[in-house]
């Protein structure tokens, strides 16, 4: 079969990284469509890219229009010579691209449908499926999702699939915290806060009295903060999240990832107690801590907390093992449900336990239903 991945931001690259390879494994062709966003190129480096959409946008929804239609005509051409079987992504222009040429689209989201409603509304009535974890909640469009036991960032951070390295973080130290730092320029992030100079000054000067801080960045750091940056090969990312003592940030797509790992973490963000996956992972396995960014002194107060309880870390690394063993492992899912598309679809419409053969290694690929 022939496949064509698009691919618009890092966090895409690691989602289906390992798909991919699985796929190419078997037989298949795969190839990749990328746009320039912070370090996705770098991280595609070696994949077989074939389209590089424009820079990412500023801002504005005139700009984010002309934005999306450019990247529409680029994925129609490819997609048009190409010819894949099956169109696969997070990307709004395969499903235009997909429906205008009678190509199978699959969209893979873990935003609820009302969370991200513009992009919602651009996407979800074009592509043919929609892949999205239990815990979203697609609104009108949960007709055409298969739900799956998991959360996208299980596809590259769950034990199968990820070894942490300690070799890799050598240079960081013993003890060290993470802070990130989200540029805030999706469309969906227009209007809302994060962290700001004087509360990263703050978080930094009482983490620094811990150990080590590093800052992770989307965005150029201030003068004060360039010390910090984060030195490491943007490969080693999940790396330095599984060794650092804590994580605190604006990033929802990092707190998910501590989580996954187990990893203490708080999130500042106004998204908080809106995104559906975000609150399973907070409620029901208590492996993140979401505040607003008006509650400043409630943030100092539980990072303060973490720091000073030594079995914190042991803490958060049971819960997380408790939640994989609920999960699947959603490459294998993943892998299986693009090698029998669309017999897959059917196939989970008639028995939705079959999911569980995806759980800790049961789901082999040799052993899964043909």
């Amino acid at each position: 079969m022939r496949f064509l991945f698009q691919l618009n931001h890092p966090a895409h690259y690691h989602l289906f990284k390992h798909a991919m390879a699985g796929l190419r494994a078997r037989g298949h062709r795969v190839i990749v469509a990328v746009r320039d966003k912070d370090v996705l190129l770098d991280l595609v480096e070696g994949e077989e890219v074939v389209n590089v959409a424009p820079k990412y946008r500023k801002s504005g929804l005139a700009s984010v229009g002309r934005d999306l239609l450019e990247r529409d005509r680029r994925v129609y051409a490819l997609a048009r010579d190409f010819r894949p079987d099956v169109m696969v992504g997070t990307a709004v222009e395969i499903t235009h691209a997909g429906r205008l040429l009678g190509i199978p689209s699959v969209f893979l989201g873990e935003d609820d449908a009302r969370v991200v409603l513009l992009g919602s509304l651009a996407c979800y009535p074009f592509a043919t499926h929609l892949l999205a974890p239990d815990a979203c909640d697609n609104w009108v469009w949960n007709r055409k999702t298969i739900h799956y036991r998991g959360f996208q960032k299980l596809a590259y951070l769950h034990p199968r699939y990820f070894r942490p390295d300690p070799a890799r973080v050598t240079m960081l130290g013993e003890s060290y915290a993470l802070i990130r730092i989200s540029a805030l320029a999706a469309y969906h992030d227009q209007g809302r806060s994060g962290i700001t100079r004087d509360v990263l000054r703050g978080l930094v000067d009482r983490l620094a009295a811990h150990g080590r801080v590093y800052i992770s960045s989307e965005k150029p750091l201030e003068p004060e903060f360039a010390n910090l940056r984060l030195p490491t090969n943007v490969h080693d990312i999940h790396h330095v999240l599984y060794h650092a003592r804590m994580y605190i940030g604006d990033s929802q797509s990092m707190a998910m990832e501590a989580a996954m790992l187990g990893v203490p973490n708080i999130r500042v963000s106004d998204f908080v107690g809106k995104i559906g996956v975000l609150n399973e992972v907070e409620q029901r396995w208590q492996l993140s801590m979401g505040f607003r960014p008006d509650a400043v002194d409630r943030v100092t107060k539980q990072m303060e907390a973490f720091l000073a309880d030594p079995g914190t870390r042991a803490e958060w690394r049971a819960r997380r093992e408790a939640m994989v063993a609920d999960k699947i492992s959603v490459t294998d899912f993943l892998i299986w449900f693009l090698e029998e598309y669309p017999s897959s679809v059917a196939l989970l419409g008639r028995d939705r336990d079959m999911q569980l053969r995806f759980i800790d290694g049961r789901g082999e690929l040799t052993n899964a239903p043909a």
